[in-house]
This record gives structure tokens, sequence and C-alpha cells, in this order.
């Protein structure tokens, strides 16, 4: 899915800091997420949720690679890890959720916490990095993000998608993390609901687990991850250092409007869906 975004990097170099190049992908990619972040909040299919999530991270990349500074650079470079380790375990989980209980519509799940606790921790701990809550990497890589809005070519536009979409992406995680596990259990098509084996639980569970370690020991992987991607990319050193603590700055602030943002819309993701599919009812595979 990323080998798009692998050309896009590559080219930095030879294409970057030209105003068709900036035009382009700041456009496209700003757009994109924002489109995306919107759509996957009409899907009751978990899997199709986080395809269109998936989406809207390959939006942030281009617009951030569009922009090409160090610091844009490095969000993304940081991003493309965050972003493997919290869908990966999350793809993961929710077919853990379709083998256990028999679908993948969160409309027709719940209370599964009690029957599935591995797959239930799982998800929860990858949920919350793509939320981005400290202390995982996630996080951090909100936090580049915002932080690359001191040197972007259009600030408000980028700062206002990013904004928009990460907000979106804390109601997703709301909905794959806590809509299928807690509550009442409703009925689901398989009578017989409890965890996978561990064959098949223990890579979600070690990708999330990834996520947390790279909150904690955001050094170590600034040191041996990202530090070369971004070198790989522009040739220089890194935009900006990894951590989970950088004083009260815009870019923090950004962070709390973006988690109370989120948050208040999650308590709205019913309503919001109907009108998104009322505004385009054609759209197949959401309908309750």
């Amino acid at each position: 899915v990323k080998a798009g975004v692998d050309m896009l990097a590559r080219f930095t170099p030879a294409l970057g800091g030209t105003g068709v190049w900036i035009w382009t992908r700041t456009l496209v990619g700003a757009f994109t997420m924002v489109h995306a972040s919107i759509w996957a909040l009409r899907q009751i299919d978990l899997k199709m949720m986080m395809a269109y999530t998936t989406v809207m991270a390959l939006g942030a990349l281009t617009m951030l690679l569009g922009q090409g500074s160090a610091m844009a650079v490095t969000a993304a470079m940081a991003f493309i890890l965050v972003h493997a380790f919290y869908k990966a375990a999350l793809f993961l989980g929710v077919g853990m959720i379709d083998k256990g209980a028999g679908t993948r519509e969160y409309t027709q799940l719940g209370g599964l916490g009690r029957y599935m606790p591995i797959t239930a921790i799982a998800i929860a701990i990858a949920a919350l990095s793509m939320a981005g809550f400290p202390p995982m990497f996630g996080f951090i890589g909100k936090e580049l993000i915002y932080g690359s809005l001191e040197d972007a070519t259009w600030p408000w536009l980028i700062g206002g998608a990013a904004l928009v979409a990460n907000a979106l992406m804390v109601v997703c995680a709301g909905v794959v993390a806590i809509r299928p596990f807690a509550g009442r259990r409703r009925i689901a098509p398989r009578a017989y609901t409890a965890d996978p084996g561990w064959g098949l639980w223990i890579g979600p569970a070690i990708l999330a687990g990834m996520g947390v370690l790279g909150g904690i020991l955001a050094g170590r992987f600034e040191h041996f991850l990202v530090a070369p991607m971004v070198s790989a990319v522009t040739g220089s050193e890194i935009g900006a250092h990894l951590a989970l603590w950088h004083g009260i700055n815009p870019a923090l602030i950004l962070s709390l409007v973006t988690f109370a943002i989120g948050i208040a819309l999650y308590f709205l993701i019913d309503p919001i869906r109907k009108a998104l599919i009322k505004a385009d009812p054609k759209t197949p595979g959401t309908e309750d």
C-alpha cells in the first residue's frame, strides 16, 4: 500500500521544493486525508472503516512529503512507522473479531470483552496509538505533524486538515476499541465466541506493543529507524527529536483540541453516520 509513498519520498530530493510539487502534493494529500476520514465514519464494517483510515494516512504522508521541509519529512517517516504498527494490529484484530463473533459490523456487536479479553486488550492498545494518546508512539507522530506547521507553506490549510482528520481518527479508534467489546452482548451470527489461538493473537499483540515501545523508547526509535529514514530522503539530519514531552507548545495545544473534538464526536457517531449515509444513499456497504 505504501509503495507510492516510498516513490514520492525517493523523488523528493529531485522534485521537492518546486511549485508544482508543493501545490499538487499538499492539496491532494490534505483533501484525501479529510475526505477519507469522513468516509470512514459512515462504515459499519470495521474492516472497511480501517481501510478508509489507511487512505487517510496515505493522504497525510503525501501532504507532508509535498511540504518537503526537514520537519515535515521527519513527521512523515515517523508516521509511516506509527501507522504500520497500529493499523496492522487493528486489521488483524478485526479479523479476530470476525472469527470469534461471526461478523465485523459493529452495529451487531457488543459485550465481547468478557468473551475475547486478549483481542480486546490488543485492539485497545493499538487504538490508543491510532487516536494519538500518550504514551503511545501515535502521540509522537501526531505531535510531529502539528510541529511541522512551524515552517509549512500553508500552515492554516495543513493544520486544519490535520486537526479534522486526527479528531476523526479518535472517533474511529473509539468505535473499533469500545463498540464491539463494551455494553451488553448483542446477537451475533456465531453462538460460540472466544479469542483465537495464540498463533493468531500473538501478531497483533506484538504490533500493538511496538506502539507502546515507540513512545517509551522514542530516542531509540529515532536513532535506529526514523533518523536513517529521514537521511535517506533528504540527505540531512532529522528535523526534530522524538520525545513524549516537549513542553507546553502549539503542537500540544492542538493535540488537546484534537482529543476534545474527537471524544465529543464519538458520542455522536450514530447520528453522524446516518447523516452521511442520507447525503449519499447510493454507496453500498453502509446499511444497518
